[in-house]
């Protein structure tokens, strides 16, 4: 199998080298800046294609021209055929921590011909690309508190597209969630405890004024003792 993000080239230093029994497809070149399809090319001396799977192949009956300067063909191609969407995996990161700079998501694509990718933030898209590789990476460190969404999206070379959504949320860091739980605790404790103490130095003022009434009336004097 040959999947590139360019072409497979055979430069103009190669010579007399055998390409066979490949499957070579949807790969990109370009000309004066032109994104085109194509496949391989060829400007070496005396290579050789033979018996390689080629997703253009037309069954034109001359064969499968090569592009490039040595004007080579593959004089027994056939057609490459791809009946399988991509599949695709994502790292199990449900929930993490503001600001943990370990934190990101990896996808993993299988596919023998993936060719490109879309990656949305929350509906919004973030990243875009062609597929050199079978997995992307992307860092969490940057995300805000709460509950976010990503969405992959791939094509294969045939048009076919795979989906992956996945949410993350993240949460306030430990340090914080600790300075919260005490500053919580001392508001409550002073709630509670004022109260209280506001009972109790009123109960001791009530208590003290009945004394002073007491004494009062202990001390007045009463004639009625004298006229007895």
């Amino acid at each position: 199998m040959i999947r590139e993000l360019f072409p497979y080239v055979l430069s103009a230093t190669t010579e007399s080298i055998l390409v066979g029994q490949n499957s070579v497809g949807w790969n990109i070149g370009s000309d004066n800046g032109v994104v085109i399809p194509r496949n391989a090319y060829d400007s070496g001396i005396n290579n050789f294609w033979d018996g390689n799977r080629w997703c253009d192949y037309r069954f034109s009956g001359i064969g499968y021209e090569i592009s490039g300067d040595s004007f080579s063909v593959d004089a027994n191609p056939s057609l490459l055929l791809d009946f399988s969407a991509p599949t695709l995996t994502v790292s199990d990161v449900k929930s993490i921590v503001r600001g943990d700079s370990d934190a990101v998501l990896n996808w993993t694509i299988v596919d023998e011909f993936p060719v490109s990718y879309e990656i949305y933030h929350n509906e919004e898209i973030i990243k875009e690309g062609y597929l050199t590789n079978d997995f992307i990476t992307q860092p969490l460190v940057t995300l805000l508190y709460g509950l976010h969404n990503f969405t992959i999206s791939v094509g294969d070379g045939v048009g076919y597209i795979e989906t992956l959504q996945h949410f993350v949320n993240v949460n306030i860091e430990e340090s914080v969630v600790v300075s919260l739980i005490v500053s919580v605790g001392i508001i409550a404790s002073v709630i509670v405890i004022l109260p209280l103490d506001y009972l109790r130095r009123k109960r001791k003022s009530e208590k003290a004024i009945l004394r002073e009434k007491e004494n009062s009336e202990d001390s007045k004097f009463d004639i009625s003792e004298l006229l007895e």
